[in-house]
């Protein structure tokens, strides 16, 4: 994994980014999405489907499936997100806080959560392919 260094002279953030530099396991995670298209649905938002706002095509993992051998390329994705998160931390101190590290285990434990894994695939006017993985956590607080 190789940090990227994000500089602005603007002014600061604590916008970080990382190259998993792991082109098999990204190769996998396409693969499974062309492989798994009875799992695809049409990208909606909390309003529902609207190709206005939202033009995707998603699959949608609950935790409970990544015990599954099916699902266990995404296992090795999440360590990967969990060594970026820990990186990130190291460089804020206040993100070491008691409360915080908690509420992240739990986050990366999959306890407690609900937890979308959300595959957007999008067919370019050049015909290359861009994936790009979102995850969106939902009750963090129930």
């Amino acid at each position: 994994m190789k940090k990227i260094s994000i500089d602005s002279n603007k002014s600061p953030n604590f916008i970080g980014s990382w190259n998993i530099e792991n082109d098999k396991l990204c190769n996998e995670i396409i693969k499974f999405f062309e492989d798994n298209e009875s799992l695809q649905k049409k990208g909606s938002t909390a309003l529902g489907y609207n190709p206005k706002i939202k033009q995707t095509t998603d699959i949608t993992i609950i935790p409970s499936e990544l015990k599954d051998p099916k699902y266990s390329l995404f296992n090795s994705y999440f360590n990967l997100l969990k060594d970026c998160f820990l990186d990130y931390r190291s460089q804020y101190p206040f993100l070491k806080h008691k409360f915080l590290t908690k509420l992240i285990s739990v986050i990366l434990m999959f306890k407690n959560i609900s937890l979308e894994i959300i595959f957007h695939h999008f067919i370019l006017k050049n015909q290359s392919r861009f994936s790009s993985q979102v995850i969106c956590m939902d009750d963090l607080f129930e």
